[in-house]
């Protein structure tokens, strides 16, 4: 996952919107998977392991094939956001995250 939510010209390339965002700090995300019994479980323990705990909201698809999460919590450092972010893109049934 990158970093923020916008597109560079260049991987890696910061820019002031980058530069600007401070931790600690309330970062919200989404993610969606496949619709598998098991996905928010996992997930919650992987912000717990990381000493978080999230808002988390949820939203079926119209065919309950997909389901998506939107995460809120309060990030202390960039490396952590990126080491929860990078674990729950692992998770199986990921499919994409914003």
């Amino acid at each position: 996952m990158r970093d923020h939510d916008h597109s560079h010209l260049r991987e890696g390339e910061r820019c002031e919107e980058c530069d600007a965002r401070e931790f600690p700090g309330e970062i919200t995300f989404k993610a969606v998977y496949k619709n598998l019994p098991y996905v928010l479980d996992v997930i919650r323990n992987i912000f717990s392991e990381n000493g978080l705990m999230p808002q988390i909201e949820t939203k079926l698809s119209r065919t309950s094939k997909y389901i998506s999460f939107t995460f809120s919590a309060r990030f202390e450092s960039e490396a952590q956001l990126n080491k929860v972010c990078s674990a729950i893109s692992r998770v199986e049934g990921f499919t994409t995250m914003f």
